[in-house]
């Protein structure tokens, strides 16, 4: 008997103590009961008994079990007649995990499993094998003769993309080495360097911002002074002093203006 699945049925066996051969026609004085795991003798939801037949099966009395009647390890089966001098025979069953019997064994012992977890298994979907579903549903991936196309939102197991236009990747790095950055750090509208000696060891954005500072602004250069201006070309930011002895031009490490 399987357990805790519905549509099932039990046989009990009545006999004559008198006589002890089996009794026929007393299928209306048989009452079922059921008791689960050694717990309480209830009588079964089928109360009415159907002989299965008074010539070839004598005796045997068939009665349905409803789920919740199998919805344990183990259940026995017990009857009683109003008839006098009858006994009705118990039967117990260790029941069974549902389709139980489904299970496919071939001749070197090995099981044919059909299902994992309730769905439905291939060997290629349990290793042998294997190949990949292409889509763009769970576990699936979206490629095209192998090449897998990518919509990466993460690195490491961190945000760190951003979708941007439709084929054009938007990358948001937050990091550069150990250190975080922002978007000035990144060159997204950074302002100019104020006024003041550039240092020796300023980041490499920084010294670009230099060069272009110094491409783009208003400078002035005489015998003796190189000048930086800020961008309102009246404020001297950064300076240098200059010499020329006809025969080396030499111009002094920049200073702070004005």
């Amino acid at each position: 008997m399987f357990k805790n699945v519905a549509s099932q049925k039990v046989v009990l066996y009545a006999f004559d103590a008198s006589t002890g051969l089996p009794k026929t026609g007393d299928a209306a004085n048989i009452t079922p009961y059921v008791s689960i795991d050694g717990g309480a003798v209830t009588a079964l939801a089928d109360s009415s008994a159907t002989e299965m037949s008074s010539t070839n099966a004598k005796g045997d009395y068939q009665f349905d079990v409803s789920q919740s009647e199998t919805n344990g390890d183990n259940i026995r089966f017990t009857g009683k007649s109003s008839t006098a001098d009858i006994v009705v025979l118990p039967k117990e069953y260790c029941t069974a995990p549902p389709y139980f019997t489904t299970q496919s064994i071939d001749s070197n012992g090995r099981v044919d499993v059909i299902k994992v977890a309730g769905t439905t298994q291939t060997a290629r979907d349990i290793g042998a094998s294997v190949l990949l579903s292409a889509g763009t549903g769970t576990g699936q991936l979206d490629f095209t003769s192998g090449v897998v196309k990518a919509n990466a939102v993460q690195l490491l197991g961190t945000a760190w993309l951003t979708p941007g236009t439709a084929g054009t990747p938007d990358v948001n790095a937050k990091q550069i080495g150990a250190t975080a950055q922002t978007g000035v750090d990144l060159g997204a509208t950074r302002a100019e360097p104020a006024q003041g000696a550039p240092g020796a060891t300023v980041s490499f954005l920084a010294k670009i911002d230099y060069l272009y500072k110094a491409w783009r602004n208003k400078s002035t250069q005489t015998a003796t002074d190189y000048k930086l201006f800020n961008d309102d070309a009246a404020t001297v930011d950064h300076k240098a002093t200059c010499s020329d002895d006809e025969t080396t031009f030499t111009r002094g490490e920049i200073a702070t203006g004005p």
